[in-house]
């Protein structure tokens, strides 16, 4: 814990959000802080990286501890603290001063992720589309449900009509506040679900540190759930960084979903599971360059194929090799029509639009659903579908770092804030890591 502590503390990244925290001015009502919003930040920080606040609390009440921290932060920034720590409530109390603040704190926690990833070399380049980018240019997102310190069935009990309030101390006890999920185990659980998105560098070092949380998103009822919310996310860091390039996402993603991501210049790779998709379904007679020849086109697990019905009637389908996607500028409205050539038996080649088009819409023909730009049991997909691994290894970690797996936050917003602790210091991790294999590798070159 000494090790992380003493890396937020030499970081300045956490005077950024101190920064957006509001300064209580001399003579305002209210009891005179002690400490200024820095130690607020990072008390929020040190928060998402260790399992309870009690632990980071007892961090600071160490006389060696806030020693050294007084004299750093003095030394580096001019800043002043008390003599003396805080207790844990005092350091509760102003992180509950953040909750007005989420939205801002998100937005800056995902511009210092972006700023972080390209310093390292991540979206670089300066092509705006590509069908095939380095990993450097892809984000992998994930939904996932942390656990809230009671089970489903607690709450239940605890929230049902004549239900008596649980005290403690004479305290009444807060209950967890979340919703019901399905897990892909079967297993149910209740919470808040929380769609993150994660890069990792294209360099051939597997250190799993470097990965950087680039943004973290609540999915509240209404908002069309994990899929729509998360379109809604990757599409604000498309518009944040022109080199990010592609996205591999589960098998949440429907047709609607990957339209408008595709209008957007992005290759979207989706597992199409066990969905209509799947089926072998007739698309459109198509005339080729040979004279007199036509082709039916049929879609079958995303593929494009070609389809003959044999003597007996059943349905042989070839699928079409020569995959090649391209992004066409569409000036009118500002965004890409995404295509895929093919090549036909006949040798001939074949284009098709990949994003539903109006009329595509109007006829009940949803290409985005039914043809995907690179399917599983293509090369793009075998080789780096299985990049998705990043970020269910953090969600792992996730729920990993907090006491018994849970969150020890009731309150939805808290649960967020922790969410965004998590992932900031996660990143303020990462850049250390970065910088010691830099210096490494400068000492080896001199050497």
């Amino acid at each position: 814990m000494g090790r992380l502590m003493r890396l937020f503390v030499h970081n300045p990244r956490v005077l950024e959000i101190a920064a957006l925290l509001p300064v209580k001015e001399a003579g305002s009502p209210g009891r005179p802080r002690e400490n200024p919003e820095a130690l607020t930040a990072l008390a929020w920080c040190a928060k998402g990286a260790f399992p309870s606040m009690r632990k980071v609390a007892h961090w600071f009440r160490d006389e060696a501890n806030w020693a050294w921290l007084r004299q750093t932060w003095r030394e580096e920034y001019g800043i002043e603290l008390n003599a003396y720590p805080p207790a844990r409530k005092t350091l509760v109390q102003q992180l509950h001063r953040m909750r007005p603040l989420v939205a801002s704190i998100a937005t800056r926690v995902s511009e210092m992720a972006l700023d972080e990833a390209r310093r390292q070399g991540r979206f670089s380049g300066t092509a705006q589309t590509a069908a095939t980018p380095n990993r450097g240019n892809v984000v992998v997102a994930d939904g996932t449900v942390p656990k809230l310190r009671m089970k489903p069935e607690t709450i239940k009990r605890l929230t049902a009509d004549g239900a008596q309030p649980r005290k403690r101390n004479g305290h009444r006890m807060s209950v967890p506040n979340g919703h019901l999920y399905k897990e892909g185990t079967g297993e149910w659980v209740q919470g808040v679900k929380f769609v993150i998105a994660v890069s990792r560098p294209d360099v051939e070092d597997d250190d799993t540190n470097l990965r950087l949380v680039l943004d973290a998103r609540p999915v509240a009822p209404g908002e069309g759930g994990e899929a729509a919310v998360s379109v809604d996310m990757l599409l604000g860091l498309r518009e944040m960084c022109a080199q990010f390039h592609g996205v591999r996402y589960d098998g949440a993603f429907r047709g609607a979903h990957l339209s408008p991501l595709m209008r957007s210049g992005l290759s979207v790779l989706s597992n199409p599971g066990e969905t209509n998709s799947m089926e072998a379904r007739p698309l459109e007679l198509i005339e080729c360059g040979c004279p007199g020849r036509s082709h039916q086109l049929y879609s079958e697990a995303g593929w494009l194929c070609v389809g003959e019905h044999l003597d007996d009637g059943t349905l042989h389908l070839e699928r079409l090799p020569g995959r090649h996607v391209t992004f066409v500028k569409n000036p009118k409205r500002n965004d890409y029509r995404c295509y895929l050539t093919v090549t036909l038996p006949c040798e001939c080649t074949h284009r098709t639009r990949l994003d539903t088009t109006d009329e595509a819409d109007e006829r009940g023909l949803s290409t985005s659903e039914r043809l995907r730009q690179f399917p599983p049991g293509t090369p793009e997909y075998d080789n780096t579908y299985g990049w998705r691994n990043d970020v269910e290894s953090h969600n792992n970690n996730l729920d990993s770092t907090h006491y018994r797996g849970r969150l020890v936050v009731d309150d939805p917003t808290d649960q967020y804030l922790l969410v965004l602790a998590h992932g900031f210091a996660r990143n303020l991790l990462a850049e250390a890591v970065y910088n010691d294999k830099r210096r490494a590798q400068a000492t080896e070159r001199a050497a």
